[in-house]
């Protein structure tokens, strides 16, 4: 993915010398002494961004803490918004910088698939991205930092539209006895009742929907051209840049939850990013 991104190197000493790195868009690693990356990031004008970083450190403690560990700062210059993204998103992957792990350490990205079987009882499954099915994601509903973010979102669904958390398996059921919300009259009683199972899910799956993975909109394939390359995809797996491919096998092709909402995010919203071009094939 990197190998033909220009890469620049630049030894940090003090403060003054990042007055040297130029004002280029695109990815940006700070490294320490012992050249494992402190942190990753990505910006349209990296030398404004680079610079507050430092500012900010005169102010914030924990940046402060980074900051004084740097003896290198690379760049990756890359021109496109779309391909930045995707290349930041694969480095904190790949690289597990400390301080971008740091804010995502409780993230173990997951979603939710549901089980609706012939009695209409639910059982909701947490699946991470290597355990779905990527043929077709309209089985899925959301992307959650982890498995209690999941759980504490469809508890919100399950409250403000008045339904039962022991009925869809968030809340342990007390055998004999109805749900706590019930006894607040804030559950219509499907956990002592069977007979309004059916309507019950219904209305959850009602309400879910909103949360729906999307289904790739394509029959097959595509190009991106985003003014400067272009980029293969499809079924939301990213496959690469066209001078990339020959030197890929199968087993480097994966979906991912972050890149699924980076090309989401540029394929569906109306109207289409004006940056890139779609190319069916």
């Amino acid at each position: 993915m990197l190998s033909h991104i220009p890469k620049l190197s630049y030894p940090i000493n003090d403060s003054e010398d990042i007055l040297k790195i130029p004002n280029l868009s695109g990815v940006y690693s700070f490294h320490g002494k012992y050249k494992h990356p402190l942190y990753i990031g990505k910006s349209i004008n990296i030398n404004k961004r680079i610079k507050d970083h430092f500012r900010d450190a005169r102010k914030i403690q924990k940046k402060n803490n980074m900051i004084k560990q740097v003896t290198n700062i690379d760049i990756y210059d890359i021109k496109s918004e779309f391909y930045s993204l995707l290349v930041e998103s694969f480095l904190i992957k790949k690289l597990k910088p400390l301080y971008n792990i740091q804010l995502r350490k409780n993230r173990e990205l997951c979603t939710v698939q549901i089980k609706n079987n012939k009695n209409f009882k639910i059982q909701l499954i947490y699946l991470r991205e290597n355990d779905i099915n990527v043929g077709d994601l309209s089985d899925y509903y959301g992307v959650f930092k982890n498995k209690t973010h999941a759980t504490n979102q469809i508890n919100k669904i399950i409250e403000k539209n008045n339904l039962c958390k022991v009925t869809l398996g968030t809340e342990k059921k007390i055998k004999g006895r109805s749900c706590f919300a019930y006894q607040l009259k804030k559950c219509n009683g499907v956990c002592i009742n069977d007979k309004l199972l059916k309507d019950h899910n219904s209305s959850f799956i009602k309400f879910l929907k909103r949360l729906k993975l999307k289904k790739w909109p394509y029959d097959g394939e595509i190009k991106i051209d985003d003014g400067h390359n272009v980029h293969i995809i499809n079924n939301w797996v990213y496959k690469g840049i066209i001078k990339d491919l020959y030197k890929k096998g199968p087993s480097d092709f994966f979906f991912d939850f972050d890149s699924y909402m980076i090309i989401k995010k540029f394929l569906l919203k109306k109207p289409i990013n004006k940056k890139i071009k779609v190319i069916t094939l």
